[in-house]
């Protein structure tokens, strides 16, 4: 009897921890930058964010991403689809293209673009690379660095510099102003940040796993030590 008391008791601790473990599991982390002129006269300010989600989060493209974000601050929004507004905390930045532009730049994850050639393909992750396709067509994976940064444009044509098959007319300006830039269109760092955990110390964390309502554990919990600690003359659960 002591033997099978023994061996439920072990049951129904390895059931435990096991639930506890799913229940706060998160799947995948993304990481999102906004650089733009938020500060005092127009300054620049950084905002960097840590996002840990999981399959139910329903997070798969930048776009959720940034929706995300701006959903867990204070009067905050964005212009989906092309991006010429991004407001945080009540301030907002608007970008006049070819003028002024918000910039996309990503590492990890991948492109989906039909017009495109490849049509799909996956971001080098040791480097950011000025996004190939919109906010809503890029997908995310675990690991994968988002930013957008606000710049200064120029109307130049300066042929297909990220290969897509087209010539443009507009100049990422981070990479023609960076010394050391790899080539193409990817830089390095962007405001000082390379596309590593390292460099996100001190970001903001949002956590959006879903984890089971504490009441429902406790109801799985009580049915499984009725169960598991089963007596003779009766089932009742003993601490």
């Amino acid at each position: 009897m002591i033997a099978k008391f023994n061996v439920q008791n072990k049951i129904l601790a390895l059931t435990l921890g096991f639930m506890l473990s799913i229940s706060t599991t998160k799947a995948a982390t993304s990481y999102l930058m906004i650089v733009g002129p938020y500060g005092a006269g127009n300054t620049t300010s950084s905002y960097q964010f840590i996002v840990n989600y999981d399959s139910s989060s329903n997070l798969t493209t930048g776009s959720d991403l940034m929706t995300q974000v701006l959903s867990h601050l204070s009067n905050s929004t964005f212009t989906n689809g092309y991006v010429t507004d991004i407001k945080i905390n009540g301030t907002n930045v608007h970008a006049a293209y070819p003028s002024t532009n918000w910039e996309y730049y990503v590492a990890g994850g991948a492109w989906s673009n039909s017009l495109d050639t490849p049509s799909t393909g996956n971001y080098p992750t040791s480097t950011w690379q000025y996004a190939r396709t919109g906010i809503s067509d890029r997908s995310l994976v675990d690991g994968s660095f988002d930013t957008w940064y606000y710049s200064y444009g120029s109307t130049d044509t300066i042929g297909d510099i990220d290969g897509d098959g087209y010539d443009h007319d507009y100049r990422p300006t981070i990479f023609y102003n960076q010394a050391g830039s790899n080539s193409g269109d990817r830089p390095l760092t962007i405001n000082g940040a390379s596309p590593t955990a390292a460099a996100f110390t001190g970001a903001t964390v949002i956590n959006l796993s879903a984890a089971p309502e504490p009441s429902r554990i406790m109801l799985l919990v009580l049915g499984l030590c009725a169960l598991g600690w089963r007596r003779e003359n009766g089932e009742r659960c003993v601490k």
